[in-house]
């Protein structure tokens, strides 16, 4: 990992002079020398800021729980602790838990339990910390000493974080913002928050959310399976990430158009970029870039940091509008999300003005993407402590009030700045898998995901006592340790709809998921996938019907999947590895099974086979068989008149395959012993 004035991350003259007050403590202990171009190179330079920022007495971290005289130096310096663990960052996280109340996405992200030693591993705990510090009611200077504007402690924290981070290759720019001087009508655009298929438009039109262009752009040359190829083939977990976020985006963009207009706003971005001289004036229908922009900002709120800063149920009320009202001041920006009070059906849009009303009622101004045209505010009761916000999915539908508390929490705002770090990819680096390097990341969660119908009920281990499920109240309970449910932001419509959250889930914790229908009333389709670094499964085009349950079991890694149904269905089910040479997706099609089936598939990386079981209800299964071989192009290999008994285990030998319209060695172990006992040169149909 470089740091210091790698891959585009501010240099430690950069960063001192953020810090005019301290420059000179900040120089001192900042020579800058080619040594320190590495990421731990930077730990100097947040001893400076640290001891500008965090001068004990100076401040203190607010609505959260100290030990006693413990102040916000306490928290940074626990995480120059973490930061620094020759052993764990778990140790120095763990320190960072008995100190400051906030910091359990620290615990979340920087429990791995193995030796990191590299300071970037523990850049999710230092969000948590900074978050704390800088949600404080007071405001503050650094070391008493007023700073000249626009170089505040904000900014100085913001440039740290860039150094730690710089060495991602790509990503989003770290260009600071200007002043928000948003206009209503101006800034904001004219058309109404839209889904991805408007068929009932005038005319009819179909949306382009991310490509493999925005994915890129996201995440650098990382998510290609040829980095150096000119045009980009998306490893397997980047494309079904990127298909899987499009599907969340099916039902409303408005988090998109939240961050863009806001971005505007700012003057970031130019809306004659897109077509017109300002926000307004931009069409949508035919504008196939605004839409891929709109689609790049929408799925942001999935990544780190931009995920981590809102902050979601953790500030009341009247906390928000503190923390809104000191942003703003400071020229800054942010978008509001109203969830229902169980966290669910997320909506966004763009706050641009405070109003005080009668009674202590203050009326945010919004920017409501549903109505363009209308003049909406959340209302926000600071003596009651509550907020209230009606809204309709569109003019032909009834009003509803929507509302929370000083116990719901489930009024959030997140910091459009947030969105300009650069994105955590959650499948890029490097893991272990039986011996062989399987490409993925640092990072300690898989992503559980529902499209379509149905519901998820996850198992840890083997299906028992469910780990995570909804409760007959309707309301998601996680009893599962490590796990986080998040729900993305779409638009008011999905308020009135019952979507699956997304489900974080620990990394190598072999997991039960059962796929519900029992509350359908009538047929859908669903599929299901888990992202994870280096790999992914999901089981595609399942036709549930009422009442029915499969059951899909996920290895703790990327080396097996299996799916049960007793129906009779005909789905996909696909496993994609990135490996060291080439990338792989496999996927097994399924005939139509009376009475169902069970199809099992394991990679046996270091032998380069992937071993397929398909077991039907009557004995004999009928299925298909794609491999892909992903590289600078990608070739596939296609036989789909596949026919075995129960007891026949398939051993594809993909890696000595010769390449498209060649055969592929596939050896049966016709008796299930564990021992191949038949080959056949299997023919490509392509």
């Amino acid at each position: 990992m470089g740091g210091g004035a790698a891959g585009g991350a501010p240099s430690c003259s950069m960063l001192c002079s953020a810090l005019p007050a301290c420059a000179a403590n900040c120089t001192s202990n900042c020579t800058e020398t080619s040594a320190e171009a590495t990421t731990l190179g930077c730990m100097t330079q947040f001893s400076a800021v640290a001891a500008c920022l965090a001068t004990p007495g100076n401040a203190s971290c607010n609505g959260t729980s100290f030990e006693a005289g413990m102040a916000c130096q306490a928290a940074f310096t626990a995480y120059e602790a973490c930061a620094n663990a020759a052993s764990t960052c778990a140790a120095g996280c763990a320190k960072a838990a008995t100190q400051v109340s906030c910091t359990s996405s620290c615990l979340a992200d920087c429990m791995g339990g193995q030796a990191q030693s590299q300071a970037a591993n523990c850049a999710p705990a230092f969000q948590s910390l900074l978050r704390c510090y800088l949600t404080s009611t007071a405001p503050f200077t650094c070391s008493g000493a007023a700073l000249a504007p626009p170089n505040t402690c904000a900014q100085a924290t913001t440039a740290w974080q860039a150094c730690l981070s710089g060495s991602v290759d790509g990503g989003a720019p770290t260009v600071p913002l200007g002043p928000f001087d948003f206009v209503f009508q101006r800034d904001s655009f004219s058309f109404d928050n839209y889904i991805n298929n408007n068929s009932t438009a005038m005319p009819p039109w179909m949306a382009v959310n991310l490509s493999e262009v925005e994915v890129e752009r996201m995440f650098g040359r990382r998510v290609c399976a040829e980095p150096d190829a000119g045009t980009c083939q998306l490893i397997p977990a980047a494309r079904q990430w990127m298909d899987t976020t499009n599907a969340e985006m099916a039902n409303g963009h408005c988090e998109g158009m939240a961050v863009m207009s806001a971005l505007i706003g700012h003057g970031y971005l130019n809306a004659q970029a897109f077509g017109a001289d300002a926000g307004y004036g931009l069409d949508i229908t035919t504008n196939t870039p605004l839409q891929r922009e709109i689609a790049y900002w929408w799925a942001l709120q999935g990544t780190q940091p931009t995920l981590g800063s809102e902050q979601r149920g953790q500030r009341t009320p009247n906390q928000i509008l503190h923390d809104l009202a000191v942003g703003m001041d400071a020229g800054q920006s942010f978008t509001f999300g109203l969830y229902k009070r169980d966290g669910t059906g997320g909506h966004a849009n763009t706050p641009f003005a405070i109003e005080p009303a009668d009674g202590g009622v203050v009326r945010v101004r919004l920017y409501e993407n549903n109505f363009p045209n209308a003049d909406k505010g959340v209302e926000i009761d600071t003596i009651a402590n509550t907020w209230r916000y009606e809204a309709t999915p569109n003019p032909q539908t009834a009003s509803e009030v929507y509302e929370g508390d000083a116990v719901s929490k489930n009024l959030t705002i997140t910091p459009i700045n947030s969105r300009l770090l650069p994105p955590v990819c959650p499948f890029c680096g490097t893991v272990e898998m039986n011996g062989q390097t399987v490409r993925g990341s640092a990072v300690t969660y898989r992503e559980l995901q529902l499209t379509g119908g149905g519901e998820l009920v996850v198992y840890a281990g083997d299906a028992g006592t469910p780990s995570i499920f909804r409760n007959d109240a309707g309301v998601w309970v996680n009893a599962l340790p490590g796990a986080l449910l998040g729900s993305s932001r779409r638009g008011p419509s999905t308020w009135d709809d019952e979507f699956d959250p997304i489900f974080r889930l620990p990394l190598t914790t072999p997991l039960t998921v059962g796929l519900d229908g029992t509350d359908l009333t009538a047929p859908t389709q669903a599929s299901v996938a888990l992202t994870a670094p280096g790999y992914y499964f999901a089981v595609e085009g399942v036709s549930l019907d009422p009442g029915q349950t499969d059951v899909i079991e996920f290895s703790g890694g990327p080396s097996s999947v299996v799916y049960v149904t007793t129906s009779t269905e005909t789905p996909v089910v696909e496993l994609g590895v990135s490996l060291d040479g080439a990338d792989y997706l496999f996927q097994i099609i399924a005939g139509a099974e009376a009475g169902g089936v069970a199809i099992t598939l394991r990679n046996d990386v270091a032998n380069g086979e992937m071993i397929v079981d398909v077991n039907a209800a009557d004995g004999t299964a009928a299925y298909g068989v794609q491999v892909y071989r992903i590289g600078a192009d990608e070739q596939v290999f296609t036989h789909l008149s596949n026919s075995y008994t129960n007891a026949a285990t398939i051993y594809m030998n993909y890696r000595s395959w010769g390449g498209q319209g060649q055969p592929m060695l596939f050896e049966v172990d016709t008796n299930g012993d564990g021992v191949p006992d038949m080959s056949q040169m299997v023919s490509d149909d392509n």
